[in-house]
């Protein structure tokens, strides 16, 4: 995919508010749209409590407000996501021609529903409070729970999936391997229809991993052997990689079952040193993943030990400079991108 850059009339009309959570995304995303980062002023008083301002006037604009949810310099993700609000209050409070919320890692969409009592319902709460600042429109890139697009009110809500970008590179790995037979692995039933469908785009088999979360627990495990892998390279294609529990589960699963390789891929990589070092400890080839989150050189430096090269960091900025070209353009972003691939699981 090459995106062409917005036609002149309609990039001078959009000023791109670009967030402190993930920056280099976002000026990444402005030059493949082939705007200008418009200038922002991000402050703190005394007690922590960020202060927002465009420096510029933003009337009768097309505002974009970038800003991934990442705890990134001593922030929290709740920060990160406060920040953002803030940057669509300043804006829907000027006459501005449209507000368009980017937000390529949302905080809370993998609470979308409670699964306890007296259990918050974080994604659905944020999505309130997205409506009451007054949007038009949303673009998230493969939230967990998808039915959460549908709370976007009154808002458009567009979505980005990078689910494809990540099958064609499995689409590479293949045809590099013609000597290995590949098939398709999904960590839990969960994510079974998704991922044989991927095993039919890329022509190959696909098998069904068993997992279980203990409850109220992080860990999870599989069973300890399943059929149909003894021999063949295993593929496995998530969303997210929060702890890398169940990634480190599954990769010994797939030790036992008698894969000659593994390689993963994920959308969003939460970065920390708990979750590196349990990929780290693992026989997994590589693990492809996008910047919808910002990788720390930590992570880079551990999962690089000895030239392994374990992560591999591929750019989701050309995906959704494209999905914000449709929308400012008015064309269909779910010709092109289509539903997220995962979600109601």
């Amino acid at each position: 995919m090459t995106t062409e850059k917005l036609p002149k009339r309609i990039a001078s009309q959009v000023a791109f508010a670009n967030g402190p959570a993930n920056e280099q995304l976002g000026i990444d995303v402005a030059a493949h749209l082939g705007v200008d980062l418009w200038p922002m002023e991000f402050t703190r008083f005394a007690d922590s409590e960020v202060r927002v301002r465009y420096e510029e006037s933003i009337r009768g604009k097309l505002v974009i407000a970038f800003q991934s949810h990442a705890a990134v310099s001593g922030r929290s993700t709740a920060d990160a996501f406060h920040t953002h609000l803030l940057m669509l209050d300043a804006a829907t409070r000027e006459d501005t021609e449209r507000v368009i919320m980017v937000a390529p890692y949302f905080m809370g969409a993998r609470q979308d529903r409670s699964t306890r009592p007296r259990e918050a319902v974080t994604g659905a709460l944020n999505f309130d409070l997205i409506g009451t600042a007054g949007i038009t429109d949303f673009m998230g890139v493969d939230l967990h729970e998808e039915r959460l697009y549908n709370a976007v009110k009154p808002a458009n809500a567009h979505r980005i999936s990078a689910q494809g970008l990540l099958s064609r590179m499995f689409a590479k790995i293949i045809e590099e391997h013609p000597d290995i037979n590949f098939k398709v692995v999904s960590p839990d039933k969960g994510h079974s229809k998704v991922a044989e469908k991927h095993a039919d785009d890329l022509g190959v088999g696909f098998v069904d991993l068993s997992k279980i979360r203990p409850h109220d627990k992080e860990e999870v495990s599989h069973q300890e052997y399943v059929e149909g892998l003894d021999g063949f390279g295993a593929l496995m294609l998530e969303d997210m990689i929060g702890t890398a529990s169940t990634l480190k589960s599954a990769s010994q699963t797939m030790d036992n079952s008698g894969a000659v390789v593994q390689y993963v891929a994920a959308t969003h990589f939460v970065s920390s040193a708990e979750t590196a070092e349990r990929i780290e400890g693992t026989n997994i080839t590589k693990v492809f993943v996008t910047d919808t989150l910002p990788i720390s050189s930590r992570d880079e430096q551990i999962l690089g030990e000895n030239g392994s090269n374990q992560l591999v960091v591929i750019s989701a900025a050309e995906i959704i400079a494209d999905g914000l070209k449709r929308v400012l353009m008015r064309y269909s972003v779910s010709e092109e991108h289509g539903p997220s691939t995962y979600g109601n699981t």
